[in-house]
């Protein structure tokens, strides 16, 4: 039996006998839960003249259950196509499903399961271990460590624990009046699959598994009412290299006027084998300046500018627009070696009958083109829909979608779900029974 095996179920039978022995996560227990129930229809063209509609059938299940210092937390997914096969036929995914434990030795939180996690330059979902403490509520300090989960949230239990592992943590400090500094660490084994190749004959490759590792800095300062900025340093420990960095701040000049900026340095990452770890990635600067002026409650107008500099040419990006608390407007444009393209898009929400019924209408039209000497192409795009919410713990959502464009003609899709909520105390052990 290797090391995941022996891992993986340690793991969920610690869950399993941490619920069967605490008996007072059975006594009086608070219950949150939400039921999602999708569906998604489209029309998918196999050839010129032959098409055929495509129903995709989705189920989402949110439970949690918390007594005291105990909870249980859980995000299921299952998806199936509900006519003719198209991509994946099923899949069952668990986003997070773990029990945690609160205030063991009076600080600290310990966490058991497929725990998601943000912690810095460590974000994403592990099986296994997440400790989390404070000392007299100035420090905070996350550890976790596991087996590496993928972002597909597939199970795969032929790779081994020593190959696909990851581990991290982080600090944060709140010693400084209205400043919070955070430093943060990651060490991630993923595992990649053979493959034959053809090649003067069949050989199979084995590319090995992928190492990450980076260590990161945080800094916020707040003033609350005139102004705040954040700081982000991301440092690649492997490459030897500064991964990302950043700073933005918000600066209010007054109640109504406020100005915003952002510079931004990235080295992309790939973090997949693919076509493009052919390619030396390139290094990237982003330069963004904005304001913001508030008109009256509930009115207010935007608009960016922004510089993105690369090693052989430039780019120019904006937005601005007007915002309230029944729809939007925005007209937003880009031009350099991207392409030139312009876009405006308008959306509304306007709630009926104390808000048992919302509907919502969006438009959109592009115009754009690769250079100065190719023909402007079109796109137009709508939704139309809204939400019913007859009782507070039910409601339904449907929404029409159209596209058209170069490549579709005319694309009309569809989306339903239907939403359960529900809170509230169980005693299905206690003396008295029932629900309340």
């Amino acid at each position: 039996m290797n090391c995941y095996n022996i891992f993986s179920k340690n793991l969920w039978c610690g869950i399993f006998l941490l619920l069967l022995f605490s008996p007072q996560i059975l006594y009086s227990q608070f219950v949150s839960a939400r039921f999602s129930s999708s569906v998604y229809a489209w029309e998918k063209f196999d050839t010129a003249d032959i098409s055929k509609t495509v129903i995709r059938g989705n189920q989402a299940l949110r439970f949690d259950i918390t007594q005291g210092d105990f909870s249980f937390h859980s995000f299921i997914n299952a998806a199936a196509n509900l006519s003719d096969k198209f991509g994946d036929a099923s899949n069952i995914r668990a986003s997070n499903l773990f029990v945690r434990w609160k205030n063991v030795m009076h600080a600290h939180d310990v966490s058991f399961g497929r725990i998601p996690f943000f912690a810095g330059v460590g974000n994403g979902v592990v099986d296994g271990v997440m400790l989390k403490g404070n000392h007299n509520e100035i420090f905070t300090a996350t550890i976790y460590g596991g087996r590496n989960v993928s972002s597909a949230l597939y199970h795969q239990s032929n790779n081994e624990l020593k190959n696909n592992f990851l581990i991290g943590g982080q600090i944060l400090s709140t010693y400084f009046h209205n400043t919070r500094i955070g430093v943060s660490y990651i060490n991630r084994n993923m595992e990649r699959k053979n493959y034959f190749a053809i090649r003067t004959d069949t050989i199979l490759v084995k590319p090995g598994s992928r190492y990450q590792q980076l260590v990161g800095l945080d800094f916020r300062y707040d003033n609350n009412e005139f102004y705040s900025d954040n700081i982000r340093v991301d440092y690649d420990l492997n490459a030897k290299q500064l991964s990302r960095a950043q700073w933005n701040g918000r600066y209010s000049y007054d109640a109504q006027l406020a100005f915003t900026g952002d510079v931004l340095y990235r080295v992309p990452r790939i973090p997949f084998n693919s076509f493009f770890t052919m390619f030396e990635p390139e290094e990237i600067m982003e330069y963004e300046l904005g304001a913001e002026y508030l008109f009256v409650s509930g009115v207010r107008s935007f608009g960016k500018f922004a510089l993105v500099q690369m090693e052989d040419d430039n780019s120019n990006r904006f937005t601005f627009g007007v915002t309230t608390n029944y729809g939007s407007i925005s007209y937003s444009g880009t031009s350099g070696f991207a392409g030139t393209m312009s876009t405006i898009s308008a959306q509304c929400v306007y709630p009926l009958m104390e808000q048992t019924i919302i509907p919502t209408f969006g438009v959109l039209y592009s115009s754009y083109k690769f250079d100065e000497n190719t023909k402007s192409e079109n796109a137009l795009g709508a939704l139309f829909g809204g939400t019913i919410r007859p009782i507070q713990s039910f409601s339904c959502d449907i929404q029409m979608q159209y596209i058209k464009n170069k490549i579709l003609n005319s694309d009309v899709r569809l989306f339903v779900r239907l939403n359960y909520f529900f809170n509230g105390n169980l005693h299905f052990f206690d003396t008295k029974g029932g629900n309340q």
